[in-house]
């Protein structure tokens, strides 16, 4: 497996025997009972032993971490106090770079400027791109129910 540190970030490439080793060890952790807290039992090369018990959203984070990997996924964690140059966030939300500015100029999201470049925080980016998604979602229902309406041979 390779580890990528970046600046608030570690990317994970899984390689074929890392999937594979991950593959089991996903299926294991997934059968626990969520409600139940949970313990990892830490083995050293040396075989010292230490038994951790840790929160329910990590353990929950593991599950889909190890998930991601058995499958071959290129898994990144990321800091939410991380921030994206405009180029960055524009790939994250498949947009354009110019048009990413002129809704950073309209005001539609925060961001800091560091001289003359924009900077925008992964957190604010995740909340815009959240509403995004359902403002689009929105307007394809609306779009759907005026099909219906209409009897242009959408009706269920």
């Amino acid at each position: 497996m390779q580890i990528i540190e970046g600046f608030n970030s570690t990317t994970l490439v899984p390689s074929e025997s890392d999937s594979e080793m991950t593959r089991v060890a996903s299926k294991k952790l997934s059968h626990f009972n969520k409600t139940k807290r949970v313990s990892l039992n830490i083995i050293a090369e040396d075989k010292s032993q230490e038994s951790i018990e840790i929160p329910d959203q990590v353990y929950q984070m593991l599950v889909e971490i190890f998930s991601q990997v058995s499958e071959g996924r290129t898994v990144s964690l990321v800091s939410t106090q991380a921030e994206l140059t405009t180029q960055e966030a524009a790939e994250y939300l498949n947009v354009s770079r110019p048009f990413l500015v002129k809704i950073l100029e309209q005001g539609a999201m925060p961001f800091r400027k560091v001289g003359k470049h924009r900077r925008i925080q992964i957190s604010d980016l995740i909340r815009y791109k959240k509403l995004m998604m359902e403002n689009r979602e929105k307007a394809l229902e609306e779009l759907a129910q005026q099909a219906q309406d209409l009897k242009m041979g959408y009706e269920k």
